[in-house]
Order: structure tokens, then sequence, then C-alpha cells
């Protein structure tokens, strides 16, 4: 309803409990209006960062987003495409979303199912790292838990609705995307297997206290790399 009633060809849309920073449609804007590719570009995401730090669940992601989610999106628009745009933080060109038909009304996360479309018409979609909105994240397990279920389900439904891509080669740029988003989906469901094992493992052998292997400083050194370079 609010992109029928607007005049304007850029769209800018935040969360409700969100705060845009002063200069972020400052840096956003430009995108829509560099000459020769400014006219392709559909979207412009912006750089979601956590404004509630009272609890450390809240503090952890104050980490993911500062750090892994610009990191994912840096490294997508390395090919061209990005998985998705954050719905908190986002802005639109309202000619794009008209010419894709707008968002689906049948899925769970629709800022990941218009970015899709979006791309699929050959629309540019772009990452502003300096166009930051403050936001709010889940403090409980149980809001962390569906906010991650709802966001898993989005990935879900993308990868089976526009699975149609490995038929068409000029949608060549999305197919790492897609085939990232199922690993990752993958690596979810391999991750419960282990933990179950190594439970049972434990209980069968009465074995509960294991020395730390390898694997875990190894991870513990991805992670500072992961966090220095984003």
């Amino acid at each position: 309803m609010g992109l029928i009633a607007s005049k304007g060809e850029i769209i800018v849309g935040i969360d409700a409990d969100a705060l845009l920073d002063v200069d972020a449609l400052s840096y956003m804007v430009p995108h829509f209006t560099t000459p020769r590719f400014g006219e392709r570009v559909g979207a412009v995401t912006g750089n979601p960062r956590v404004r509630n730090r009272s609890s450390l669940l809240s503090k952890v992601q104050l980490c993911e987003f500062s750090s892994i989610i610009g990191l994912i999106k840096r490294s997508q628009r390395i090919l061209g495409k990005v998985m998705t745009v954050s719905g908190v933080i986002v802005a639109f060109r309202k000619s794009a979303l008209l010419d894709c038909e707008l968002w689906d009304r049948d899925v769970i996360t629709e800022d990941i199912g218009v970015t899709w479309k979006l791309q699929k018409r050959f629309w540019d979609v772009r990452f502003e790292p300096r166009a930051i909105c403050w936001m709010l994240v889940p403090e409980t397990l149980i809001g962390f838990w569906k906010q991650r279920v709802r966001w898993a389900q989005g990935g879900i439904e993308v990868l089976l609705r526009h699975g149609n891509i490995f038929l068409d080669w000029r949608q060549k740029r999305l197919i790492p995307i897609y085939l990232e988003q199922l690993a990752s989906i993958c690596w979810s469901i391999s991750w419960i297997v282990v933990t179950i094992t190594f439970i049972l493992k434990m209980i069968t052998t009465k074995t509960f206290i294991y020395p730390v292997f390898w694997s875990g400083s190894y991870l513990a050194l991805l992670c500072l790399v992961q966090f220095v370079i984003a």
C-alpha cells in the first residue's frame, strides 16, 4: 500500500523498531543515479547494526552482524549477486519492484524472495556498508530460535522456487549463491547428526570429559581471521 501511494522512484523500507542512521540515505541513493550503471540498480541493502546489548545473546549477535553478515554480502557482491537484501534496511527502485511483480505474499521471508525475483529479471542488487541502520535483535533463546527457523525456511523456499536457474545460462551468477545456501542447510543437518552422535558416544562409553582436539583450535583461528577480514 505504501508503494502504491508513493510518488517517488526510490522506496526505502525499514523495520518498525529500527533507527535509520542520519547519513544512511546519502550513501544509498547515489547507487541509483550513477551514470551508465545506475539505471540497472534495482535495490541497495544497508548495513544493520545491533543496538540492544544488555544480554550475552545480543552481544554475540552484535559480533555476527558487525562482521559475518557484512563479509558474506561483500563476498557475494564479487559475483555480482547477493542472497538477500536486509529487510531491516533496504532501498528499492519502484519501477524494478513493479517489473518483478512486487513481493511474494506466499513466502515467509519476503526480503529473500524479492531479491531473487529482482536478480532473475537482471536488476542489480548492491550492498552499501556505510548505510547503517540500528536494529533490535532477540534477547531470548526462544525468540532467537524462531528468527533463525524463519530465515532457514525462507532460504529453503527460495531453493524450491528458483531451482530453474540451472536451466537458463543467463542466470549463471546466481548458481554459486544457490549452492552456498544449499551447503549451509546441509551443514546444519550435519551438525545436528554429529552432535547427537557425540552425545550417544559419551553415554555409551561413560566418558563425559573429552580433550580439546586440534579442530577446535582450528575453528577458533578461522573465526578470528574472519573477524579481522570483516
